[in-house]
């Protein structure tokens, strides 16, 4: 998905980024990984969101499938675990993104970097073109892992997810808020104008997205949730 920080609103992204600390990775931390409930990666699982995105013409249908589709690269000495996120916009396949997740021995979730395909169609819906969108892989050109989920999310913590200068993909999360069976972040970049926010769901994983909201975090251009 397109880069994206985990309750206090991220009004003022820049102000949170600057407060965020990359987490010190080690690779040692990851010899016997445990599964972190709101972010569960069971082999085969598939998951449908449902929605709408804004264009010039109006609200089109919107979906997001999200495939777990097993053992990924080994990156930066770590076992990851390749997720496949196609998005469809009007019934048509705009972008699939195939990202690298790890869960440390703690059970807190790292970002290793994903690789990103867009795909462009005329107004006839014809496939025009189809190429590698901003992608970054832990390790490669200094970029860093960062962290999606901790072990114990805290409110109104700023946190990297991914440190990829060289790709512009740097992102950065802060918990907006918090319950006992719902997380929900607040995600940025290091454009201001870019925020995102992601609701996870305790022993379901990732329930709603909100892509591209306004500064006062409405109005989102993507809005799905999960399918029954």
């Amino acid at each position: 998905m397109k880069t994206l920080i985990f309750m206090t609103a991220l009004a003022q992204p820049l102000c949170a980024q600057a407060d965020a600390l990359l987490p010190a990775f080690d690779a040692g931390n990851f010899t016997a990984p445990l599964p972190n409930p709101y972010f569960p990666m069971e082999q085969g699982q598939v998951a449908t969101l449902t929605g709408t995105i804004q264009t010039g013409g109006g609200a089109e249908p919107f979906s997001l499938i999200r495939t777990i589709n097993g053992p990924g690269p080994i990156l930066l000495g770590v076992q990851t675990v390749a997720i496949l996120d196609d998005e469809y916009e009007g019934g048509l396949l705009t972008e699939s993104s195939l990202d690298y997740f790890a869960t440390d021995n703690a059970g807190a979730v790292w970002y290793f970097g994903e690789d990103v395909t867009a795909y462009e169609y005329d107004d006839a819906g014809t496939l025009v073109s189809k190429g590698q969108a901003p992608s970054w892989t832990a390790g490669v050109d200094g970029a860093e892992p960062g962290i999606v989920i901790e072990v114990q999310p805290v409110l109104a913590k700023p946190m990297f997810r991914a440190h990829a200068p060289k790709a512009d993909e740097t992102e950065f999360s802060v918990v907006e808020s918090l319950g006992e069976q719902v997380v929900v972040y607040t995600e940025s970049t290091t454009d201001a104008e870019l925020r995102d926010r992601s609701t996870y769901a305790r022993g379901i994983g990732l329930i709603k997205i909100e892509e591209d909201l306004s500064a006062d975090k409405t109005d989102p251009v993507i809005s799905a949730v999960l399918a029954p």
